[in-house]
């Protein structure tokens, strides 16, 4: 289940990039829209912070790359326990 999940989470484009290559609107540079269905933005955002934190960018990709927060926040919407232990820890 974890990893039809993962397929699932990580398949999702936003709509700039399902416009394709050499499409104008690319040239914009629009972040990926994802809103969160677990957490509050301002809890969003701090998750954001501290999984940046552990894992940063630099020579390779870090955690924003790698949509971390989108996976736990994704990840932690089925689970009742799991999500409050995260709110908990927030």
């Amino acid at each position: 289940m974890l990893f039809g999940a993962m397929l699932i989470l990580f398949s999702w484009q936003s709509p700039v990039e399902a416009l394709g290559p050499g499409h104008p609107a690319k040239a914009l540079n629009l972040p990926k829209l994802y809103k969160p269905k677990t957490f509050t933005k301002n809890e969003f955002e701090t998750l954001g912070v501290l999984t940046e934190t552990i894992m940063p960018s630099g020579d390779m990709p870090g955690a924003r790359e790698a949509r971390i927060r989108e996976f736990i926040d994704f990840q932690t919407m089925y689970d009742r326990d799991l999500k409050l232990r995260f709110r908990r820890g927030l």
